[in-house]
């Protein structure tokens, strides 16, 4: 079977390398191989990633950077830690390239419309945002902006992850290091706008230098409610289809694992459609919670809420990465 998969990020990549010694793959990607990066913070849960990559023959400890002990949390200047359990900074373009080295990749090709269609038996759309392929989100799909910047700190501020939740937990700015006193110094704000502002004054704070500027914006709407998943020979996989944990904006993992999914029902487009829904089904939760904060709703049902969201960090905090008390939980989650 010929296979395009269009779209390099980690549903995309990670496909190619679980179908290369079986199908025909084709990849294409609309950055050049020379300038190639990844926008996000590169932060992801340690023991699922070198689960993941095993399955491919990759070793996650060959891209690990910074391997996370404790979590800074700032509610309105005052700053707890959060127990992590894995959670790192990886070197995420140099992965993705090397997951996709056994198939041909297409750099600096941008494919926006069907036509691919007719030269490839079963296409891939793992465009995350974009959905260049698909056809639209069925009703409301929830994007939050975001902004991130590298930046090189003389004398970095935090040795580990900090995050500052924003009021209604709209979203939340984040510092995740790197190596040589580099860090992604990043925010994403629904609700409020002022993100870009809390970032600069954050950097500005602590004389970073400012490297390079990115940023785009995430899909928090879930997998039950980011449909359709398929239509003719296209399948989405990855972002496209709302693998984004929608507390955490974390989609490197729930992406990869999607593409697990997929892989396993490569001929099956309602049965992959039905198991992503399933296996992503706390992310409604997830979602629901978000919603009604950024609306300023009363929560009523919070305590039940966010006892679901702490019994699913405990359960997979080896992709989460974090490995929270129920207390650090409630105190999380509340903002404000």
């Amino acid at each position: 079977m010929k296979i395009a998969v269009v779209g390099m990020g980690p549903a995309g990549a990670y496909l190619s390398a679980l179908l290369a010694d079986n199908y025909d793959i084709e990849v294409f990607e609309m950055q050049n191989k020379e300038t190639f990066s990844s926008i996000c913070a590169w932060g992801t849960g340690y023991y699922k990633m070198e689960e993941l990559l095993k399955d491919v023959g990759l070793n996650f400890d060959d891209y690990v950077i910074h391997r996370g002990k404790e979590l800074y949390v700032d509610l309105k200047n005052r700053i707890f830690t959060v127990k992590l359990y894995g959670l790192s900074t990886f070197n995420k373009p140099k992965l993705l390239k090397d997951l996709v080295s056994k198939v041909k990749v297409n750099y600096g090709k941008c494919i926006r419309s069907h036509a691919v269609r007719e030269a490839f038996e079963l296409v891939i759309d793992a465009t995350g945002i974009y959905r260049a392929l698909l056809p639209p989100v069925e009703g409301e799909d929830f994007l939050i902006p975001t902004v991130q910047y590298l930046v090189k700190f003389k004398h970095p501020p935090f040795d580990d992850f900090y995050v500052k939740p924003f009021k209604s937990y709209s979203g939340y700015l984040w510092f995740f290091p790197l190596d040589n006193g580099y860090a992604h110094v990043g925010a994403g704000d629904a609700r409020y706008g002022k993100y870009v502002y809390e970032v600069l004054a954050f950097i500005k704070r602590y004389n970073g230098e400012v490297v390079r500027k990115m940023g785009r914006p995430l899909r928090l709407t879930p997998p039950s409610l980011a449909t359709p998943h398929y239509i003719n020979n296209i399948i989405g996989v990855g972002e496209s289809v709302g693998t984004v944990f929608p507390l955490l904006g974390e989609g490197i993992l729930p992406s990869m694992m999607a593409a697990k999914l997929l892989k396993d029902n490569i001929d099956r487009p309602k049965r992959y459609s039905e198991v992503l829904k399933s296996r992503f089904k706390r992310f409604e939760d997830a979602f629901r919670f978000v919603k009604l904060k950024m609306e300023g709703r009363n929560l009523m049902h919070f305590a039940i809420l966010a006892l679901k969201l702490h019994r699913y960090f405990k359960a997979n905090r080896d992709h989460t990465g974090v490995d929270p008390s129920i207390l650090d939980t409630l105190k999380v989650l509340k903002p404000f």
